[in-house]
């Protein structure tokens, strides 16, 4: 689980996932992957999602980038 302002991503060094989001409470980026939600409709809204650890992305060793999370769920945070 994870609070913060959902990103689009653009070209990226590590070429994975499609979203962001940095943790507030962890300050640590998450790039963030689904096709049971559509992220697209949550870019810049203050949000929580619920993930899961990409198997093999957990710690950023694909191409030096942030670890990916499958998102199965997305709900509005309070500001």
């Amino acid at each position: 689980m994870a609070t913060g302002t959902m990103e689009r991503l653009d070209i990226t060094s590590y070429q994975y996932g499609s979203h962001a989001i940095t943790d507030e409470a962890a300050v640590a980026l998450y790039v963030l992957d689904s096709d049971l939600v559509d992220l697209d409709s949550y870019v810049d809204q203050r949000v929580t999602v619920y993930n899961t650890l990409v198997p093999g992305y957990e710690s950023g060793q694909v191409e030096g980038g942030p670890p990916l999370v499958y998102v199965t769920e997305v709900v509005p945070a309070p500001l």
